[in-house]
């Protein structure tokens, strides 16, 4: 008040000091950088994912692993079993025959540090070099709804399982590059196809899918951290099973590298929440990253190469694009989705925004992201 006392100015200054200290404010601080650090929800809202401590709340491998002591004792008794094959009389003599060895510590520890490490550096340009160079690339017009420090805890405790891979039967290296690419289109088409069948009897079989796949797809708004935000069944079943029966059946030890390392920026980018596809390549006009891929893989390009906005979608809508690489399996199937259109989602949340400042709402940004890119009834 303009007329208040000496006395009156001190305490509401006090009281002001004592308002911007109070916690009741740090939910309105930390929403203004919600985008880059968004905070936990709330234990009631997620304890239906699993049993136990809500397995989004670890944010340290220490207390993920007393936890989950399965992350440790599962793989270990994987790799014993893969050990103890070479004890087997029949087994030992056809890895004798094939030239089969061991992957080797050095190898699969290569690999599980270079995926992990991939992981941090996939996450930090989706969150910092694609907003800066083009906001359309954001598939949702959203927050992460999951810390990416929580998720990133599991990723990684998911990702040090992959030292199994160091008891790994491998056979020699490809002679030609006829036998390189053949065994990896093999691999990959073989990879895809498993991958579709199981991952589609995780969403139709409630029990398994309670048991298994529940917990991947309590993040709808994905990360890069999403793509192993998973249980250790689940990633033996989609990933480790396919490795060492192809690696032993005929996929020689170079190719199964080369689809470990490609196949998890692959994921990486699926599971980023942007439009990787998109990201122009430095100093080549013209040339996106999405080219780049697809000449990685272009053995799959009659069949249609699965991309960040159709894996974004399953991840939002919990139905269809079950397959890994290809689309093909997902349209014989009567699944397939062509998800969103990159900037679409954001371009309809600010014209939502602008509608409703002008009809003078006082808190435009509660607007529902439920638009579908590929719908003309879009609406606020």
């Amino acid at each position: 008040p303009v007329h208040a006392s000496p006395a009156q100015h001190t305490a509401r200054r006090r009281a002001m000091g004592r308002r911007k200290q109070s916690p009741a404010h740090a939910p309105a601080r930390a929403e203004e950088c919600r985008g880059c650090l968004p905070a936990l929800p709330s234990t009631k809202s997620i304890k239906s994912v699993g049993q136990g401590a809500p397995p989004m709340s670890f944010r340290d491998l220490d207390s993920f692993w007393r936890a989950h002591p399965h992350f440790v004792y599962a793989p270990a008794a994987v790799a014993a079993g893969l050990h103890c094959l070479w004890y087997i009389p029949c087994v030992a003599s056809f890895f004798a025959s094939q030239t089969i060895t061991p992957w080797g510590v050095a190898a699969a520890a290569h690999y599980t540090g270079f995926a992990i490490l991939l992981a941090f550096a996939t996450h930090g340009c989706a969150c910092v070099l694609l907003p800066c160079q083009d906001p359309t690339h954001k598939l949702q017009a959203k927050a992460f709804e999951v810390s990416p420090m929580a998720a990133a805890t599991r990723c990684t405790a998911v990702l040090l399982t992959e030292m199994i891979y160091a008891f790994l039967p491998a056979r020699p290296p490809s002679s030609s590059w006829v036998e390189f690419w053949g065994c990896v289109a093999a691999l990959v088409l073989t990879w895809d196809f498993e991958f579709f069948v199981v991952h589609k009897l995780a969403h139709d079989i409630p029990a398994l899918y309670r048991r298994v796949h529940k917990l991947h797809h309590a993040i709808t708004n994905p990360n890069c951290f999403a793509a192993y935000f998973v249980t250790y069944q689940s990633h033996l079943l989609l990933e480790q099973l396919v490795v060492i029966s192809a690696s032993i059946a005929f996929a020689p030890r170079d190719v199964v590298a080369f689809v470990l390392y490609t196949g998890t920026l692959a994921t990486y980018m699926e599971h980023s929440g942007f439009e990787f596809e998109g990201l122009r390549v430095p100093l080549a006009r013209g040339i996106t990253l999405g080219h780049v891929l697809t000449l990685s893989c272009w053995f799959g390009m009659p069949l249609g190469l699965m991309r960040s906005e159709h894996h974004d979608w399953h991840h939002e809508r919990f139905v269809g694009n079950y397959a890994l690489y290809f689309t093909y399996l997902d349209k014989l199937a009567g699944s397939f989705h062509p998800g969103r259109v990159p900037g679409a989602a954001s371009a309809n949340k600010n014209a939502c925004d602008e509608r409703k400042s002008r009809q003078g709402y006082e808190h435009p940004t509660a607007v529902a992201d439920d638009a579908v890119a590929s719908s003309s009834s879009d609406d606020c």
